[in-house]
Order: structure tokens, then sequence, then C-alpha cells
């Protein structure tokens, strides 16, 4: 008599069940009641209700119609990696090649592959606290070791440079920002981004900054 077939998900999956899960079912439930016709206010997840800008419309309508319906370069198109690489160079006054640029279908898809890149299981990584829940599924996934720095609460979510400082340690791979702040909407000054990226801590570990949003 056949055994009957037991599925069991990957070591990967299951550790992303972990104490995030819940804030994606509150999302859901939110989801469900405002349909239902509530008055809600979605505080969970990111996602803008501002409507799509008709110029954005009418340029994805102008690809389709183009034919652009092939898969793109693994890389991005050129034309917009040559465009955000414009941007960095504006914005940093560094020098930055279009093949330096990568485009990902998401923040968060992006960062996984970063960290993916850069650390290894058991890795320690430095993140701000409060932070966007969705992380909390990367560190997981990648089995990384979260140190966790809070904030300045009473001072609007403040970046304390001396408590980011601290936290790094001889055992410390990567120290993540993010600005603006996710959830707390927080700026990183551009001096404080200056005082903490010069600091002799980095002859341990590496910096990456999410600036998705900026």
């Amino acid at each position: 008599m056949d055994k009957p077939f037991t599925g069991v998900f990957s070591a990967t999956t299951r550790r992303l069940a972990g104490d995030s899960s819940p804030v994606w079912a509150v999302h859901d439930r939110a989801l469900q009641r405002l349909a239902d016709g509530e008055d809600i206010y979605l505080l969970s997840v990111g996602d803008p209700d501002l409507p799509t800008l008709p110029s954005t419309i009418r340029a994805t309508i102008d690809s389709l119609e183009k034919g652009l319906t092939n898969y793109a370069p693994g890389r991005g198109e050129l034309a917009l990696r040559q465009t955000i690489a414009d941007i960095e160079v504006c914005a940093s006054q560094k020098l930055c090649d279009p093949d330096e640029i990568v485009i990902f279908p998401g923040a968060t898809n992006a960062i996984y592959s970063v960290l993916a890149c850069l650390l290894d299981p058991g890795d320690e990584i430095v993140v701000l606290d409060p932070m966007y829940v969705g992380y909390e599924g990367i560190f997981q996934a990648l089995e990384l070791r979260k140190v966790g720095v809070l904030l300045d609460v009473i001072n609007n979510f403040a970046f304390d440079v001396d408590g980011v400082k601290a936290a790094i340690t001889d055992t410390t791979k990567l120290v993540f920002l993010n600005t603006p702040g996710n959830p707390a909407g927080n700026i990183i000054q551009q001096s404080e981004l200056h005082e903490f990226t010069s600091s002799t801590v980095f002859g341990c570990c590496q910096f990456v900054q999410d600036a998705a949003n900026c």
C-alpha cells in the first residue's frame, strides 16, 4: 500500500515563519475590512494610495504598443541604468558607470540579493530599530544574526551615531542603514552619514544603505 504523500517545506521556508508573520495577517485583515466598507487607515505595509500618474500609464502603454514585451536584459535596460548612474553622479559627486547599476523588481528583492552576496549564515548585521518588518524575513532566510540599535524615539527617531558605533564589534560583518526610515520616516542627515561612514569602525565590516525611498 502506498504511503500518503506529506509535503515538507525546506529549512529556508520554515525560517521565514518567524515573529513578523502576524504583521502580514493584520494587513490582510485590514484590507478585507476596507473592502467591506469600513473606514480603515492602512499603516501596516508601505503601499501608497496615491493614483499612478497619467504620464506613467501612457509610457507603459506606449512601450507595449512599440513591441517592448520581451525579456529585458538581466541587469536592466541600458537607458534606465544610464539615467540612474547620472542621478548617482549628481547626488554623490562620484563617478558611476551604468555597468555598476543593476535593476531589481523591488527594494526587498534587491536587499536580499545584496546581503546574500555579502554575508554567510551566522554572520552579524547591525540594523536600526524599529525597522521595516519585511527585513526580518530576509535575515531569517539568510540565517543572519541581527543586532538592533534603537533610534532616539524622543527625538523623532533620530539616528544615534555613537550608538551604532558602539554596537559594532569584531564579529560585525555589515551595517544596514535605512533612510528615509521605514516605518518611522526619520531622515539621516548628510553630516551624520559622513561622520559615520568616515569612521575607523569600518575596518571590520561593510556598509550598506537602503535608499530605495529616496
